[in-house]
């Protein structure tokens, strides 16, 4: 039985799918528009996997928030996902 990954976890591979980053791109190492692929089409494209991989839905507020790996666990956690 393969062990559940944690939040932090499941985040990196959204933003690694989302993004289209290299294996070696630490995402939390990135903020909105420190990377080339994180412009506003990118922007969007996150936000859409996060909604997808969580199962929420991010309001226009917490989009404009989302402006790094941080910022983005934190919309997490105030949705109530944490671990």
């Amino acid at each position: 039985m393969e062990p559940t990954m944690t939040t932090e976890q499941r985040l990196r591979i959204a933003f690694r799918d989302a993004l289209d980053l290299e294996p070696d791109t630490d995402p939390a190492s990135l903020y909105y528009r420190s990377h080339p692929n994180w412009d506003s089409l990118g922007h969007m494209s996150l936000v859409v996997r996060i909604e997808e991989e969580f199962g929420i839905e991010i309001d226009s507020d917490q989009l404009m928030e989302i402006d790094s790996f941080e910022a983005a666990l934190k919309v997490l956690r105030e949705a109530g996902i944490d671990g």
